[in-house]
């Protein structure tokens, strides 16, 4: 099950181009539908989405989308914050988990 959520969460991804990035001085980032409470439930169970997808890239022996150093993890707080980066205001969930997996992928690339 949890390989079909990561299937899909790399659908979206390919499929969606990444969101532009909101002037400042607009209202910070909210999920559509969604109250603080959920949002933050949906970020936690994206980054276990996240986690699990990028660790069967490496299991698979195909290249991940993101590589963090030593020390360092990924959960809802941090996608968060990695989502308000690129985005302001309300928007879609989807847009939401697109921002923050660009966002992570920028922010801890993998050398070639």
């Amino acid at each position: 099950m949890l390989r079909l959520i990561a299937l899909i969460m790399a659908l979206i991804y390919l499929a969606i181009p990444s969101p532009a990035i909101t002037g400042e001085g607009e209202e910070p980032l909210s999920v559509q539908g969604l109250d603080w409470d959920a949002a933050q439930i949906f970020m936690g169970g994206m980054s276990y989405g996240v986690i699990y997808f990028n660790t069967t890239l490496l299991i698979d022996g195909k290249a991940q989308l993101y590589c963090l150093p030593t020390g360092v993890g990924v959960n809802g707080r941090v996608l968060w914050e990695l989502a308000s980066k690129a985005l302001k205001g309300p928007h879609k969930p989807d847009i939401v988990a697109i921002a923050a997996l660009d966002e992570l992928k920028k922010k801890y690339p993998c050398m070639k």
